[in-house]
């Protein structure tokens, strides 16, 4: 770059530079749109011009140049007169070059003027294919549980990959860092606490825990009930690094994990016309349905690795759940119901299906309160309707079924203050939520399970 001195006095005045083709180039495009070579050396000189006539001192490179705030307001006026949008960016730029030049010759100590800052509005990171593939999920959801309907008999390997694709498909992991840092999890970064399960995940990069003397990147995952029911199978199996149970010796790049995961759909019987083409599509799929389902992009942008944001340090951790500091120990002995209630959990999520004398049941219920709910029956018809249901199904006391029953009687006689009745459409919808949920638990879940276990199940059922 080319520059030409002029005198002002008897000190030397460095003009500002001549630009060639090359250094245009170089430029960024502040404004937005190019200018050419000639363009920018008009506004080069221009800039020079109004500044000898402003603040002289700074245009003479005059040594011990004082910071004045009102020179600089002066020249971003006289700027702003001068010069249109575009040019005024480039005017901006070369007048914080030309200061940023004497800071670093140790000629004055200026700050620069209030630049204008040009937001634009960032590509939308979703797809028109991406939110079509997301109504292709219900395909995978349905080869998902095909598998766990295998229970406890699946495989070290069918269990991780069960895990990973649950972690995917719903519980928003949709970056490949996460991803992949759950592959190289192992159970020893599981916890347990204050009703609470977490999983450290190891990252090549980003958050900062602390373990022992040292900090590690980690991410700190606290799942969905679904692969939160996986992860206590899992590390009732040893906790080894998913990796290993999938039968590698190393964490798979993302191509080695589609082809393993693409093989767990296809066996499950996905149409190859509904398959995503790769783990990115995948990704890509379940982030689209994600903000479809909640409308925020800010949860997507965090799913996706877009947006940062840090995990809290296992003695802040510890401090959020129990309240104060004080050692790890307390908290393990905090946890010790929760891991055995988290364990009762994972020995009866076989996910069983309804029983169909219990779903004919559930249905004909269902109708009678749509009837009331409707005004086509009364309220005081429910319970003689719940009486012929139980002679003609066989309802077997102390069964699911009798406890669903029960419940809905309750609920109907149910008065909120002095509004009157619950609303038999409240009713419909709290039985068409839990009913089957219900339905699928065996009978001597409710007389085994202790008084924790119950309300860790039914917190479970309710997520």
């Amino acid at each position: 770059m080319e520059t030409t001195e002029t005198t002002l006095g008897s000190l030397p005045v460095k003009e500002m530079p001549v630009a060639t083709q090359e250094d245009a180039a170089a430029e960024p495009d502040l404004a937005g749109v190019t200018l050419n070579p000639e363009e920018r050396q008009k506004i080069r000189r221009e800039v020079f011009d109004i500044v000898r006539q402003v603040w002289p001192e700074l245009h003479a490179r005059q040594r011990g140049t004082k910071d004045d705030e009102k020179r600089k307001q002066k020249l971003v006026t006289a700027f702003e007169r001068h010069f249109d949008a575009m040019e005024m960016d480039y005017a901006l730029y070369m007048l914080a070059l030309h200061i940023q030049d004497g800071n670093l010759q140790d000629i004055w100590k200026i700050t620069f003027p209030p630049f204008r800052v040009r937001l634009r509005r960032p590509r939308s990171p979703f797809t028109s294919w991406g939110f079509q593939g997301a109504q292709f999920l219900a395909y995978l959801d349905e080869a998902f549980w095909r598998s766990i309907e295998a229970g406890d008999a699946v495989s070290d390997r069918e269990l991780a990959l069960e895990l990973i694709a649950a972690a995917i498909l719903f519980d928003g992991q949709h970056g490949w860092e996460r991803v992949h840092g759950l592959c190289g999890s192992s159970a020893t970064g599981l916890g347990f606490g204050r009703g609470r399960l977490w999983l450290d995940v190891p990252l090549a990069g980003g958050d900062l825990a602390e373990s022992g003397d040292t900090l590690v990147p980690v991410w700190r995952w606290e799942p969905h009930w679904v692969p939160g029911i996986l992860l206590c199978r899992w590390k009732s199996r040893g906790g080894r690094p998913l990796y290993a149970c999938l039968g590698y010796s190393k964490n798979p790049e993302r191509d080695v994990l589609w082809a393993v995961l693409r093989d767990f759909f296809v066996r499950h019987r996905v149409p190859a016309y509904f398959m995503p083409s790769s783990l990115s599509a995948l990704m890509e799929w379940s982030a689209a349905r994600l903000v479809r389902d909640t409308g925020m992009g800010v949860l997507v942008g965090y799913a996706r690795g877009q947006n940062a944001a840090s995990s809290l340090l296992p003695g802040a951790w510890e401090r959020f759940l129990i309240g104060s500091g004080g050692p790890l120990k307390r908290l393990e002995q905090s946890a010790n119901r929760t891991v055995a209630a988290a364990q009762w959990v994972s020995r009866q999520a076989t996910f069983p299906a309804v029983a169909p004398h219990n779903q004919e049941c559930l249905a004909e219920i269902s109708r009678m309160i749509l009837r009331i709910s409707q005004g086509r029956e009364r309220r005081e018809a429910l319970k003689p309707a719940i009486v012929r249901l139980r002679e003609r199904h066989a309802v077997t006391p102390a069964s699911a079924m009798d406890a669903l029953l029960r419940w809905c009687e309750r609920l109907n006689d149910r008065r909120i203050g002095r509004k009157g009745h619950l609303s038999a459409k409240s009713v419909y919808g709290y039985l068409n939520v839990l009913g089957k949920r219900l339905l699928r638990q065996p009978v001597s879940s409710f007389a085994s399970a202790s008084e924790e276990e119950l309300v860790v199940w039914y917190e479970g059922m309710l997520d």
